[in-house]
Order: structure tokens, then sequence, then C-alpha cells
């Protein structure tokens, strides 16, 4: 099978696609797809079948792949809860400058300096 012009498309698609939108992940993915659709003949449904049961599920159920997918998950676990914990301990302050702002609890502020 030659392919000629048509084996340069998914790079092209994928440099483009990469530049124009900064998402390199949708891209590389778009540039897959379009190969897979020159293999396919331009047929949807046989690239979409020949896109997951013959390169994400071969991929993801080798097993070095499936330990490195885990230790991202696992990395990606341990990483949430920081913000979260940020935002916690800067609430109390939140909360102060929010209060000072509103003039009912202004009223407050100033009877219980009065006392």
């Amino acid at each position: 099978m030659e392919y000629g012009f048509l084996s340069l498309l998914p790079p092209i698609v994928a440099v483009v696609m990469a530049i124009k939108s900064k998402n390199v992940i949708l891209s590389l993915f778009c540039g897959g797809f379009v190969g897979t659709m020159i293999f396919a003949w331009g047929n949807l449904f046989a690239a979409v079948k020949s896109i997951i049961g013959d390169y994400f599920f071969v991929q993801l159920t080798d097993s070095y792949n499936a330990g490195v997918i885990v230790l991202v998950i696992f990395i990606g676990i341990n990483g949430v809860p920081v913000p979260y914990f940020l935002y916690i301990r800067s609430f109390p302050q939140r909360l102060y400058n929010f209060c000072i702002k509103v003039p009912v609890f202004k009223a407050f502020q100033h009877k219980r300096q009065a006392d």
C-alpha cells in the first residue's frame, strides 16, 4: 500500500492543531485519529473501532503502561488536597475581610468597641 501524501497528513494535523489550540494531548489524539481514518479508508466507524480496540486497549493492558498509569493516578491524588488546605487556612482571613466590608457587621463592630 502506498499512501503517498496521505502519510504526511496526521503529523501536519497534529502540529497545526498544537500550535493553534496550545493543547498538545488533544492535538496528538486528533493526529492519531486522522492516521487511523486513513488506514480505514475514510470509514469513521471502522476508525473508531480500530483506535479503541487495536491501540487504546492494547496499550492500557500492557503491564508496564498499567503500572505507569497507576503511579500517575497516585501522584495526582496526592497533589489534589494541597490547594484545598491552602484555601481552608486562608478562609478565616477572607471571612474577616468580608465582615469588615459589610455594613451590617460594621454596626455590631462599633457596639462592641463602645462596650
